[in-house]
């Protein structure tokens, strides 16, 4: 396991103990179990938590995605340049 994201309430706290060296994230999100209201007005709580969520995940993951990208080149270029090496 490389990374722990934790979303709600004091997970970052509470959260339980992971072996090794892991990367710990914890996004504060409001928790719709405890929205208030009408049926409606807590599945409108419910619905903006999950795209809030949607968008923080998808904005982690792009930038996951562009390290990859970025150390895949790296390594591609220091082959290149190991290749043109005299031997």
């Amino acid at each position: 396991m490389e990374t722990v994201i934790t979303v709600c309430g004091n997970a970052d706290q509470a959260c339980p103990v992971f072996p090794g060296q892991v990367n710990r994230h914890h996004w504060p999100f409001d928790d719709p179990a405890h929205a208030t209201g009408t049926d409606e007005q807590k599945l409108a709580v419910f619905r903006r938590v999950r795209d809030e969520i949607k968008k923080v995940f998808e904005a982690y993951a792009a930038g996951r995605r562009d390290q990859a990208k970025a150390a895949a080149a790296a390594n591609s270029s220091r082959k290149e340049d190991a290749a043109t090496l005299p031997k």
